[in-house]
């Protein structure tokens, strides 16, 4: 979710630190509500283990010290797990003051927050962005889903991934990974920033609630599945047998995915 965009202009960047955690939070809440905003307990705590979590806060301030603007990035989510071995991070947070908009600030920080996850390893960044910037992210490079679009993926299993279903075997399940739809923010933005792709992805529309959204996605996953039946081989079983029970697919295509497990394949559940 991003406020604005303005054209590039001079700021003065730098990683976000205790001194700025007043700032950030006051312009966070004032920019995205109480909803989406971070209040300054949040701050504080991303501030202070950023590296941890390759979550890195940018702050730009001018040369006066004034307090411009901010960014945040985030390891994606796995349900309430963070993905910090995973592939994705979330460009969740742009915002400039209001005094500076206009001024290149947005720009100057959009583009540290690209640099930064790139040198951190991340393999793609994502975003959730309003319809007035869908030219303005196409024009520098990102791929955007039209509305109501979503993007789902699977990708190689990392030790988080245990924490779903801790009675089964280490390594037997990795989720769907998916951005939820958001009114205000209807279009998902994606940005490579090297080569790891996914081991399967998909676009479906979103659903006019979330149980018919998770149906969707199940129905997405499943079909592509089916073209590619050797996919299956590469997903951890306790998914796959997940994905068989899909609301509304075929017995026939269930009864295809479940026999894919019965068929040795080499790096089923490999680690990256």
């Amino acid at each position: 979710m991003n406020a604005m965009m303005p054209e590039r202009g001079p700021a003065h960047l730098h990683a976000a630190g205790m001194r700025d955690v007043d700032d950030v939070s006051e312009l966070s809440l004032e920019t995205f509500g109480e909803k989406d905003g971070a209040n300054r307990l949040e701050v504080a705590h991303s501030v202070a283990n950023w590296r941890e979590r390759r979550s890195p806060r940018i702050v730009a301030r001018g040369d006066d010290g004034h307090f411009m603007g901010y960014a945040i990035v985030n390891p994606n989510r796995g349900g309430d797990f963070w993905r910090t071995d995973g592939q994705v991070a979330i460009l969740t947070h742009v915002a400039v003051a209001a005094e500076f908009q206009g001024d290149g600030v947005g720009s100057a920080l959009l583009e540290r927050a690209v640099r930064t996850a790139r040198m951190l390893g991340w393999a793609r960044l994502m975003a959730q962005i309003p319809s007035g910037l869908v030219s303005w992210y196409r024009s520098r490079g990102w791929i955007v889903q039209p509305e109501r679009e979503l993007l789902a993926w699977v990708e190689p299993w990392v030790e988080s991934d245990d924490h779903w279903h801790p009675e089964l075997p280490s390594r037997a399940f990795s989720p769907v990974l998916y951005l939820e739809h958001c009114d205000d923010y209807p279009h998902v933005a994606t940005l490579q920033l090297r080569e790891e792709p996914p081991i399967l992805e998909v676009s479906f529309p979103a659903g006019r609630d979330s149980e018919t959204t998770e149906a969707l996605l199940g129905q997405a996953i499943a079909t592509a599945l089916l073209e590619r039946l050797s996919l299956a081989r590469r997903l951890p079983p306790a998914l796959v047998e997940t994905l068989a029970e899909t609301p509304g697919l075929p017995s026939s295509c269930r009864r295809m995915l479940l026999a894919e497990l019965a068929v040795p394949a080499i790096g089923r559940n490999s680690s990256r």
